[in-house]
Formats: structure tokens, C-alpha cells, sequence
């Protein structure tokens, strides 16, 4: 007579998507993809995370950066900081490239678009130009 196979019972099925969890690994990742000039919903669409995720994450860095509270916040805060010093290195970049490239209007452009409160033109209400020295901005 033939023994009896085990009967295993079925495993449990998860539902839904796994999450990740915020790692060392995506934080480069994800900053490497805003250095290299990315919006950061389309760097999180890109590893796989939608894009509210960013918002959240940055809630809790800043929250971490500012009271050091909870401890198990501190990836968050290791996040934030990443992702500013990404985008300043993008905007170094490209402000590098300002001064050294022939095609420099472009290298603008984008400065324009992806930081308008420091690289966008000034226009009073009406399309008139205000009369401002843009060296006063650096002095």
C-alpha cells in the first residue's frame, strides 16, 4: 500500500502591493535620479512608489530634522537631507554650465522651470519688467 501524501494547508495569499520600506539603497537611488534632473513624483513613479509616498516621507524627515523625535525617524531625515543636497546639485550643475557653455540660454531655461523663485524672470502685473539690477540679488 502507498503511504498518504501530506496534506499541506494552503498558504496565505497577501493582497495588494508589498510596500517598500525607505532603505540607505533607495534613498541613493532615488537622489541619484533627482541629481540627474528628474521631478521627484516621476523619480518615485520611476523605482516603483507612487508619488504621494515623496510627500509623506517628507513630512516625517522634516518633522525628524526638527525635533529628533521619534529615533525610528531618522531615515526620514537622512532622506530629506539627501534629496536637498540632490537638488542642489542639480542646480549647481546647471548653473555651471551657465557660465561655461555656449548654449547657455537653454541651461537657463530649465533653471527657470525647475526653481522659479531664484532663476525666474521678474515681471510686474501687466508683462512690464521691473527695473532690477540682478547683481543686487548676489551682493
Amino acid at each position: 500500500m502507498r503511504p498518504r501524501a501530506r496534506v499541506r494547508p494552503p498558504k496565505e495569499k497577501k493582497t495588494g502591493r508589498e510596500s517598500k520600506l525607505l532603505s540607505p539603497a533607495l534613498i541613493r537611488q532615488i537622489a541619484g535620479l533627482i541629481q540627474r534632473g528628474l521631478p521627484f513624483d516621476v523619480a518615485f513613479e520611476y523605482v516603483g512608489l507612487h508619488a504621494q509616498r515623496y510627500s509623506e516621507w517628507l513630512a516625517m524627515g522634516n518633522a525628524f530634522l526638527i525635533s529628533g523625535e521619534p529615533a525610528a525617524h531618522e531615515v526620514y531625515g537622512d532622506f530629506v537631507l539627501a534629496v536637498r543636497k540632490a537638488r542642489a546639485a542639480y542646480i549647481l550643475k546647471r548653473v555651471d554650465r551657465i557660465h561655461t557653455s555656449w548654449e547657455w540660454r537653454r541651461e537657463l531655461a530649465l533653471l527657470e522651470r525647475r526653481d522659479r523663485r531664484n532663476f525666474a524672470r521678474i515681471e510686474a502685473p501687466g508683462g512690464v519688467p521691473e527695473s532690477l539690477d540682478p547683481d543686487e540679488r548676489f551682493i
